[in-house]
């Protein structure tokens, strides 16, 4: 498994990368995300290949990846009702749905899905594609 986080700086990136990371190791990266300077933290597993991206923050992010099946999960809040937010994900500031976004709170879970493994059978408020 490894563990990616990004650092800009103006247009420049660059990315610290932790191999067999732990739990608390994706956390503490997490809370880094603050749309600027940090915005995107991947945790990938080559065997079988499996991702997961958490961008944004502070306040909300975006959590998605891929299965090792082939899906395309993403971490939903389907309760959240109408409005909008803008993220800075990868970069690049993009507005989603707040029903398309979670707050902080969800990130341990969804992290501990990935080390646990992703699969289509997920369940809500996760979506798989």
């Amino acid at each position: 498994m490894q563990l990616s986080v990004d650092t800009w700086d103006g247009v420049h990136v660059s990315f610290v990368e932790i191999e067999e990371p732990t739990l608390e190791q994706v956390l503490e990266a997490v809370d880094q995300l603050d749309s600027k300077i940090h915005t995107e933290v991947s945790v990938r597993r080559d065997e079988p290949f499996e991702y997961l991206t958490i961008a944004g923050g502070p306040e909300y992010f975006l959590v998605s990846g891929e299965g090792r099946d082939g899906s395309f999960p993403q971490l939903t809040t389907p309760d959240a009702g109408e409005g909008k937010v803008t993220l800075v994900v990868g970069g690049q500031s993009s507005e989603f749905n707040l029903t398309d976004v979670v707050r902080r709170d969800r990130i341990p879970g969804a992290v501990q899905q990935l080390f646990d493994g992703l699969t289509e059978d997920l369940p809500t408020p996760w979506v798989v594609e």
